[in-house]
């Protein structure tokens, strides 16, 4: 009786031990629960995923070791190519009633290649885990082009809604040439914005209104793909006809760091005139200035009171009266009119340039003259029109010098003794005012009025073509 019941205890004795040894093994191990599973998702590690690059994604999953885990990609949509796997232990944060708390678990991180940009859609991973089988699928893929090979991109935005809609042609329906077209230039895949310049078209006025700096990381070095404005312009065809939006160039700085010169997308435009009613000259753009920040628009509105109708009339008016006959065009009657009605002196003739081709084309055929008679042996002839000749050929000179030297129309103010602000040089010249431009520096023009020089902001002086 008493071997029996040693017999017995011994074999409670290993039942115990073989349950011991049971639950510890991961056949007990508590199973994963399918909506558990279900909520799991590979995601991106990096903020932007490029082509040509070792991208990475990664699960997590819960109280599981790395060697109870095995995987297996399927196969992968055209461009895409598997790298590799890595397996390994990590501590997941959890969110529970008590608090936050840390279990133990597996991190899944994949690697894989793309060749092309676009979205993609990635087929689940295959995992098997302590024997049980899921899929674990991917967050939605989309791959920009690599930032070492990408070019910089300008775009324009015009504060008038229709010229957005990306047809080539815009109708412009000028109100005595008083309609001004405000845009913004905006850049995307640029690391770095180094100079913003522009040729002057001819016959319109234009000026930039506001430079706006990059937007960076903390790094400085974070991949932008949607476009940022950097520079708010504002032009003003003074003609009607057809023309284009003005050459607009940007040095900047690409992620690859090559300095790039770009330039800003044409867009023809229709320049048509109209009469103006009395309404439309109190009346404003109710949507011109939508985009610009507050003070910008104040600033702009003081600009309008500056650049007013009369003074784009006298600038209309001498462009004129450069490009007519002085005997035949009554170009410069009307503008010594317009000049007296604004109260200005009786400011000097523009120097005509079709008067200097007229000039230059004589001279041409005296030249032909003097040669031929040279050829005849005509030396009576020949020694008056050498002095005809010689005599028009100095003309012309002091003509073509008149002509070349830079001289515009100011839309009033006072000149500053050096480009500042603060400084006053005490001399105001009356918006309308013919100046002559000695140099430029930045935003500034230094210019000669009658007998004084001093410096005035570049985007209030109207160069006469």
């Amino acid at each position: 009786m008493e071997k029996h019941g040693t017999g017995i205890g011994k074999i409670c004795k290993g039942l115990l031990i073989l349950s011991l040894i049971f639950l510890s093994s991961p056949l007990y191990a508590k199973a994963l629960s399918w909506s558990y599973m279900y909520n799991l998702r590979f995601r991106q590690t990096q903020d932007t995923l490029f082509t040509d690059n070792d991208n990475s994604f990664s699960v997590e999953i819960e109280n599981v070791t790395p060697d109870s885990v095995q995987i297996s990609v399927n196969s992968l949509p055209p461009n895409v190519s598997f790298i590799s796997s890595k397996k390994e232990t990590v501590l997941i944060k959890k969110n529970t009633e008590a608090g936050e708390v840390y279990v133990t678990g597996t991190r899944i991180i994949l690697w894989m290649r793309f060749t092309q940009t676009g979205w993609y859609k990635i087929r689940p991973i295959d995992l098997t885990v302590d024997g049980g089988f899921y899929q674990i699928p991917f967050e939605s893929i989309e791959i920009f082009e690599n930032p070492r090979f990408i070019h910089p991109e300008l775009s324009v935005v015009y504060s008038t809604p229709e010229f957005n809609s990306g047809t080539p042609g815009k109708t412009v329906h000028q109100s005595g040439c008083s309609e001004k077209i405000i845009f913004t230039v905006k850049i995307k895949y640029a690391l770095h914005i180094n100079d913003i310049y522009w040729n002057i078209p001819e016959d319109s006025l234009f000026k930039l209104v506001k430079k706006i700096e990059l937007e960076k990381s903390e790094t400085g070095t974070s991949f932008a793909s949607k476009p940022q404005s950097i520079a708010v312009f504002e032009w003003q065809p003074l003609k009607t006809g057809r023309t284009i939006l003005p050459e607009i160039f940007i040095s900047a700085v690409s992620y690859g760091g090559v300095q790039e010169e770009i330039k800003v997308p044409q867009s023809l435009f229709s320049i048509e005139s109209r009469p103006v009613t009395k309404k439309e000259e109190a009346k404003t753009n109710p949507y011109a200035y939508a985009f610009i920040d507050t003070e910008l628009r104040k600033n702009s509105a003081d600009d309008v009171s500056t650049t007013s109708q009369d003074v784009l009339n006298i600038i209309q008016l001498r462009t004129r009266e450069r490009h007519s006959l002085p005997f035949i065009s009554n170009a410069a009657r009307e503008r010594k009119a317009a000049e007296q009605a604004l109260g200005l002196p009786d400011n000097q003739n523009e120097p005509s340039a079709t008067l200097l081709v007229l000039l230059l084309i004589i001279i041409a055929i005296i030249l032909v003259l003097l040669i031929f008679l040279a050829i005849i042996g005509r030396r009576n002839l020949s020694g008056i029109l050498t002095v005809i000749f010689a005599v028009g050929l100095v003309t012309a000179g002091i003509y073509m010098a008149q002509i070349n030297q830079k001289r515009a129309v100011f839309s009033g103010g006072e000149m500053r003794a050096i480009p500042e602000q603060t400084i006053s040089s005490g001399v105001t010249i009356p918006a309308g005012s013919v100046v002559f431009i000695i140099k430029s520096a930045g935003d500034w023009s230094y210019i000669k009025y009658n007998e004084s020089y001093g410096w005035v902001l570049t985007q209030n002086v109207y160069l006469i073509r």
